[in-house]
């Protein structure tokens, strides 16, 4: 699969459709990305 080699932790703010922000704790799984009329659909897999 991909060699992205190490995991580091980051900080994500969520824009939320309301225009809230939120900062999710944990890990975040099962994300839509959505871009332009694109939507992908990212799966935490480790």
């Amino acid at each position: 699969m991909f060699q992205l080699g190490k995991l580091k932790p980051t900080v994500v703010i969520l824009q939320l459709v309301d225009k809230s922000a939120k900062t999710p704790r944990g890990l975040i799984e099962d994300v839509i990305v959505k871009i332009k009329r694109l939507k992908f659909v990212i799966c935490q897999l480790f």
